[in-house]
């Protein structure tokens, strides 16, 4: 069966912080929240997927996909723990800003809400996250929503 645009938009940003993001666990889809002995941890969501627009190149379709990393770290201190979060969501953009590969052609963070850090009733130990938007334009050929 092929591989759909969607999910291969999700499988490279996802292999690419695995590349660049070293150290740092990626995961897919994760529901569950993430403990604080689970971080450092980056986990990867779909967001809206908008119909393609066949308007710009005749034979192609121009996919924009929102995918959002959610970044989550713990430190010792609450100063500690931003300058961790701010560091893991450097890292996030440095990797994903600009990547292109395969059907992916261009990845740009759109907004976003920075980084917070929980309040002490939240968490036990000084905790922060960040939540990340990205859109990510894919080109596949006129009717075929699939990457290979």
């Amino acid at each position: 069966m092929p591989t759909t645009v969607w999910d291969a938009a999700m499988d490279a940003v996802a292999a690419q912080l695995r590349a660049v993001v070293t150290g740092t666990p990626v995961e897919l889809d994760r529901r569950a929240p993430v403990a604080d002995g689970e971080c450092p941890r980056l986990v990867v969501t779909q967001g809206d997927t908008p119909a393609p627009d066949l308007t710009q190149d005749p034979g192609a379709e121009y996919h924009d996909i929102e995918i959002t990393i959610a970044g989550h770290c713990v430190g010792s201190t609450d100063t500690a723990t931003r300058i961790a979060t701010n560091t893991l969501r450097a890292q996030v953009m440095a990797a994903l800003n600009g990547y292109a590969a395969g059907v992916v052609f261009d990845v740009i963070a759109i907004g976003g809400d920075g980084v917070q850090l929980f309040d002490a009733e939240e968490s036990a130990k000084p905790r922060g996250e960040f939540v990340q938007p990205f859109r990510v334009r894919c080109v596949t050929a006129s009717g075929h929503p699939y990457s290979d």
